[in-house]
């Protein structure tokens, strides 16, 4: 009998917390590599950076308590319809509050990683931290929203690494500025087909989005005076191709906020 897809995840998260590679587990399994690759990145990384921390004895105990019972109370507030979250099917909320423990078994492995920069250690903690605040997220607003802060932090990043970051670095998270605007995108019209609100809620994420904007243009004209000869060119393009984008999404949000009917 084939095995479902939740028992092949669970049994690569344990394979993997052994010692086992993520590319052995996709090998053993080339038919759902597509689907498993992502989630198993977050145990990776995760695991790489936290491995050498010693956590307090009481803490995984307590976050397993907290975690379990914010997940019993969004259940209770929430329709079915946003159970099924982004890339995380809904059986997958155990395997959430497992992955949640392994992120923060020091306690403080988060919020230390908050002010880190790729090349940093912890790094990938903050990015997976990020992946966690995403599937916690259940309104398309609020996803709109946090993917605009997550955009926005992408590009102070290229600030804070100009000086020293390397044409693929940049490129990178440029990359991710441009996936997480995308986004943001898309949610408009999510927005508008689940939200009695949504003109409200639009103009609010237009506004976060115009905010970020002027922010962002300053840090990436910032960067781009910081930068050596070698990645100044990369980070030209990526301001242009910001501005570029920042405009497209407005126009996305003022689409959407036009297309509500108004009540009878």
């Amino acid at each position: 009998m084939a095995k479902k897809f939740k028992d092949i995840f669970n049994e690569c998260i344990d394979a993997m917390l052994q010692g086992e590679s993520l590319e052995d587990c996709l090998l053993r399994y080339p038919e759902q590599a597509e689907e498993l690759g992502p989630l198993l990145r977050i145990v990776e990384d995760t695991r790489e950076a936290s491995h050498t921390i010693e956590p307090r004895p009481d803490f995984k105990a307590q976050l397993r308590y907290q975690v379990q019972a914010q997940v019993a109370d969004r259940n209770r507030r929430t329709k079915d319809k946003y159970m099924t979250v982004g890339w995380l099917p809904r059986w997958a909320t155990m395997t959430v509050i497992s992955l949640l423990i392994l992120l923060f078994a020091a306690g403080s492995v988060y919020a230390i990683s908050a002010d880190t920069v790729p090349g940093d250690l912890l790094y990938p903690v903050k990015r997976a931290g990020e992946e966690v605040q995403l599937f916690f997220t259940f309104s398309s607003d609020g996803k709109a929203e946090l993917h605009a802060m997550l955009a926005s932090r992408r590009v102070e990043e290229i600030e804070e690494v100009a000086p020293k970051a390397d044409s693929a670095t940049v490129d990178k998270l440029s990359a991710d500025f441009e996936s997480n605007m995308q986004k943001v995108s898309e949610l408009t019209t999510a927005i508008v087909a689940e939200d009695e609100d949504a003109e409200e809620d639009l103009q609010h994420l237009k506004q976060t989005v115009l905010d970020n904007f002027d922010k962002d243009a300053s840090a990436i004209a910032s960067a781009e005076m910081s930068a050596p000869d070698e990645t100044r060119g990369e980070i030209s393009s990526a301001k242009s191709e910001m501005a570029e984008t920042y405009t497209g999404v407005v126009e996305a949000i003022n689409t959407a906020a036009a297309s509500i009917k108004p009540a009878p």
